[in-house]
């Protein structure tokens, strides 16, 4: 297994940020076939791309399942654009992140080879940006996404800014209803999605009503959606034991819908 840490200075954000990259490759035994299938895997709202790595244990899965993975953090933007921050977040997972590695390192630059997942706000940041830049992504899996972040901001307990979130969210010189899950698959759903991995436990107080009501609006509209809950709160214990499901499905061969 090869480890690599990368800066770059990111046009779409305006700033430096780092990354993580983990190659399935081992020394002393036969290489795998390059260019090499690639996840591109987004941290949650507070955890960064080393905890969400080293707890979750993406090093096995990545070999396990001959999948590169790039871990990326989104700095708390739910992985949406705001261009009048310079902070264009959504552009940098779906466009330049991919340009980049790809450029760098032997990753295949084929739809069907290249995924999308995430966590928490991650969950969040790969629905939208999956389903937005469904060319570049041939798969998706979300794993407790925040399906609606300003509706979340509003619960007790919530873990978001309400300030921060309304501020993300609002009116903007891009379109407000390109931040929102279900604006964007109506957009797309006759334009062949991606087929999709959900997972969440039925303890989440912070999400599962939000999940449940996603996958009724799938459901309706015959969205390939790899649905499953179990016991589990939202918390890395939870997300460590789910992970190897949704490297599994990234494996399975399965259509667009």
């Amino acid at each position: 297994m090869a480890y690599l840490q990368f800066n770059i200075k990111a046009d779409t954000i305006s700033q430096c940020i780092d990354f993580d990259v983990f190659l399935p490759t081992l020394t002393g035994l036969p290489e795998l076939e390059k260019p090499y299938r690639t996840l591109y895997l987004l941290t949650g709202y507070s955890g960064g791309s080393k905890e969400t790595f080293t707890f979750l244990n993406v090093q096995l899965q990545a070999l396990l399942h001959n999948i590169a993975v790039v871990v990326v953090a989104g700095n708390k933007s739910f992985y949406v654009d705001k261009p009048e921050w310079g902070e264009n977040y959504g552009r940098f997972v779906g466009e330049e992140l991919p340009e980049v590695t790809r450029k760098l390192l032997p990753l295949s630059n084929k739809c069907e080879d290249t995924y999308i997942g995430g966590i928490s706000m991650g969950g969040f940041g790969a629905l939208l940006n999956g389903m937005r830049y469904r060319e570049t992504f041939g798969k998706i899996f979300a794993i407790s996404p925040a399906i609606s972040p300003k509706e979340l901001a509003e619960k007790d307990g919530s873990p978001l800014y309400k300030e921060k979130i309304e501020q993300l969210f609002e009116n903007s010189k891009s379109r407000n209803e390109e931040k929102d899950l279900k604006y964007v698959f109506f957009k797309n759903k006759g334009k062949g999605l991606p087929p999709i991995c959900l997972r969440c436990g039925r303890e989440d107080e912070l999400v599962w009503e939000q999940n449940k009501e996603f996958l009724k609006m799938a459901e309706q509209y015959d969205l390939e959606l790899d649905y499953r809950e179990t016991h589990g709160m939202h918390d890395l214990t939870y997300w460590k034991e789910i992970l190897p499901e949704c490297f599994s499905f990234l494996n399975h061969d399965s259509k667009r819908g």
